[in-house]
């Protein structure tokens, strides 16, 4: 319902080809695409009041639950030994940096048990 009818229009001229979309079952599968630049990913966080807080790094809070927001994941960044999945998000860019924030496994362990991930790695526009 937040969505313009512009942008609704729009986005109904793009599809993905099942071909193209894949099932991401492991964190080490969605961490091997990120790394291969197969394309970005759909997953599931829980958004909840911590989430929107970013820290001075720019990783995500940590909210403990199931998952109740699907966002895109386009890449994997490697910061000191650990993961971070780079994360375009739909609020819009006063969001994190320029409307972009990281997200750690710990986000992903708690809500991939839960809900599909897929990536998404062409999509084609409709004439």
């Amino acid at each position: 319902r937040q969505i313009s009818p512009e942008a609704y229009n729009a986005a109904g001229k793009h599809k993905a080809l099942l071909e193209t979309t894949f099932h991401v079952s492991t964190l080490q599968e969605l961490k091997t695409g990120l790394a291969m630049q197969l394309g970005a990913a759909d997953i599931a966080v829980h958004a909840g009041s911590r989430f929107s807080k970013l820290n001075s790094r720019g990783i995500c809070g940590l909210d403990s639950g199931r998952g109740n927001h699907a966002v895109v994941c386009d890449d994997l960044i490697e910061d000191g030994g650990t993961f971070l999945f780079d994360m375009p998000n739909s609020w819009g860019l006063s969001f994190g940096t320029e409307g972009r924030g990281y997200l750690t496994e710990d986000h992903l362990k708690q809500t991939i048990q839960y809900h599909d991930f897929f990536f998404i790695v062409d999509v084609v526009e409709d004439d």
